[in-house]
């Protein structure tokens, strides 16, 4: 357990990783460092970039203003193992049903992710319903799921404990991207594992470069970040061959690609997948709004609306390909899929709230050691962290309807606790 004072700067630490990240997409996209993007509604990009970015910190400070006091604890530890038991008894049947490979060709997969990748996408463009059973499953467990990967690594970082839970946690995530030649889960294990990191060492972000054991921590920081270029420059080479240009789809925005040369291939594709949304914003701006009520944030919420009788509407993303850009093969951030469903005039206002339940699980934790709050700190930290490409968690359907459920749960918890103060109180 630690204590924050007033306004400790380590109070902040995920807010200036989040802005800082934002705001350096955003000027790469906006000063074409990289890509030369045509101009297009620069005013308004400008306008709601940083409308949302304020009222994202406003939030974060309206997190921080407040005393928390946790009524109860949550005892997490039985969920995570369930969560980890459910992923090891999955991933077979996983990798076998939305891959079509088995486990033993994982070496061969390894080297050859184009083959992995196609195989892929020839088993999920087949009928869902006949993977229905898989997907009910995995919803069930979701929850669980969502638990396992925070708790362990949290474990592991600050107590050098259950290292083995969380070291086949993150091999098996490793091994399924290899299965689905994908960098997803790469990336997505990443994001999780820094977030819980970042709230046990919040430290870290200020005495980085003065204190010798944060040094340490920033090495080996630097060294899994390379390990993941790697990966990705291995992946994405072989995929896309000897390629010397690459153009978006529908545009005609093109940039150069060597995959005889590392750094600018990589320094080109991430500024690539980092960026690109950013001019998908900008091209929705001349859309017009058409509500998906709730559903339009997330392919698979408009799945399941379309099975109980739910007509898709011709919504943001869906006109994108009438507006310049494109709305499949593309990010085009994770604002836009929020205005399937609101007006942008409301997205700031939704940015505020995200923003708040991030500072507030992250102080919770931070100040009580509550290791429900870390895993919905995690989650929250993961979509803020994608915001400027896509809606991530939202799109990955089952893990999106497990966390809504968490979150349902961590709500009315903050409701509870809240009551029992005031009741203390009065």
């Amino acid at each position: 357990m630690n204590n924050f004072s007033g306004l400790h700067a380590s109070k902040f630490s995920p807010l200036i990783v989040v802005g800082t990240f934002w705001c350096i997409t955003f000027l790469v996209y906006f000063f074409d460092l990289v890509i030369e993007y045509p101009s297009k509604n620069d005013f308004l990009l400008l306008l709601f970039f940083f409308s949302s970015l304020i009222s994202g910190v406003c939030g974060y400070l309206a997190a921080a203003s407040i005393k928390i006091r946790m009524a109860k604890k949550v005892a997490c530890r039985q969920y995570a193992i369930v969560g980890f038991l459910a992923y090891v008894g999955l991933f077979y049947p996983i990798v076998n049903v939305y891959t079509g490979n088995n486990l033993t060709d994982f070496f061969a997969l390894l080297l050859s992710p184009l083959d992995a990748y196609q195989s892929m996408h020839e088993m999920v463009s087949g009928d869902r319903m006949e993977r229905a059973w898989l997907i009910i499953l995995k919803i069930i467990l979701s929850p669980f799921i969502l638990f396992s990967l925070p708790y362990f690594a949290m474990r592991y970082i600050n107590e050098n404990k259950d290292k083995k839970y969380f070291v086949i946690l993150v091999f098996l995530y490793f091994a399924m991207s290899v299965f689905r030649g994908t960098d997803k889960e790469i990336f997505d294990t990443f994001i999780i594992v820094f977030s819980v990191f970042l709230a046990c060492r919040p430290n870290m972000v200020f005495k980085l470069f003065y204190k010798v054991k944060y040094l340490k921590y920033f090495l080996i920081f630097i060294l899994f970040v390379s390990l993941i270029v790697f990966e990705f420059y291995h992946k994405k080479s072989d995929r896309l061959g000897d390629v010397e240009s690459r153009c978006f789809s529908s545009t005609d925005i093109c940039y150069e690609v060597d995959s005889g040369d590392p750094i600018n291939f990589v320094t080109s594709l991430l500024s690539s997948y980092l960026t690109q949304g950013y001019y998908g914003l900008a091209s929705s701006f001349d859309g017009d709004f058409n509500s998906s009520w709730g559903l339009g944030h997330s392919k698979s919420l408009e799945y399941l609306g379309s099975l109980a009788g739910i007509s898709k509407s011709e919504n943001l993303v869906r006109q994108l390909d009438s507006l310049g850009w494109s709305s499949k093969g593309h990010w085009s951030s994770g604002f836009v899929w929020m205005a399937n469903d609101v007006p942008y005039a409301i997205i700031p206002i939704i940015i505020f709230f995200i923003f708040f339940w991030m500072g507030y699980s992250f102080i919770a934790f931070y100040k009580h050691g509550d290791v429900f709050s870390l895993v919905v700190f995690s989650y929250f930290f993961h979509i803020l962290i994608y915001m400027p490409a896509n809606l991530q968690l939202a799109q990955t359907g089952d893990l999106y309807i497990g966390f809504i459920f968490i979150f349902a749960i961590y709500l009315l918890r903050f409701v509870v606790n809240f009551s029992s103060v005031r009741n203390v109180k009065i």
